[in-house]
């Protein structure tokens, strides 16, 4: 207990209380103790939660209310990153390179974008597989974002080529599957 000896350890110069196990002054101080051993123990609780880097729940969970919508079955490691990643735009700051932060903080691991400024159009094209509520999720927390005069569209795709040459499949072996390229597009990892 790191109240009771805090406390014994200031009120033990003072000789002026009786602090033996069996006293009435030991018996509130222990009283006392464990109520600030239980305070103690929510403060530490409660500035944990404070910053980003080390909250595990309700400090993820109310941040991510203000920047955008709780999604507390992803991993706590992921929520901090995407909570990181989103804080880095501002309001005044909308780079491409800005965009590409909020799109991995929401969740997009692997996209490309392009811009095409002379029609106002971002469109950006998510590679690997995704959920239908996470496809959702991006689409809808992407738009919250979009500058007001900006057109933004959002594909999904299947895999990307990354992951199909991860399966080192020589020419032959592709091309005896007799895929069309609808099938190809519609591959699913």
């Amino acid at each position: 207990m790191g109240a009771l000896n805090s406390i014994l350890k200031r009120l033990t110069p003072l000789k002026i209380y009786k602090l033996t196990k069996t006293s009435n002054v030991y018996k509130e101080v222990l009283t006392y103790s464990k109520e600030l051993d239980l305070l103690t123990k929510e403060l530490d609780i409660l500035l944990e939660e404070y910053f980003i880097h080390t909250a595990k729940s309700y400090g993820l969970s109310r941040r991510e209310i203000v920047y955008t919508t709780p999604n507390e079955s992803l991993p706590v490691e992921k929520r901090r990153s995407m909570l990181m990643g989103r804080k880095k735009l501002k309001d005044s700051d909308f780079t491409y390179h800005a965009f590409k932060e909020v799109l991995i903080s929401f969740g997009a691991d692997t996209f490309t974008v392009t811009e095409y400024p002379a029609w106002y159009l971002i469109a950006v094209e998510v590679y690997g597989n995704y959920t239908d509520q996470e496809k959702y999720y991006i689409r809808t927390e992407v738009g919250k974002i979009i500058p007001a005069h900006q057109t933004f569209e959002l594909y999904f795709n299947g895999p990307d080529w990354i992951y199909i040459e991860k399966k080192n499949y020589t020419f032959q072996t592709m091309d005896g599957k007799a895929y069309t390229w609808e099938q190809i597009d519609e591959l699913k990892t």
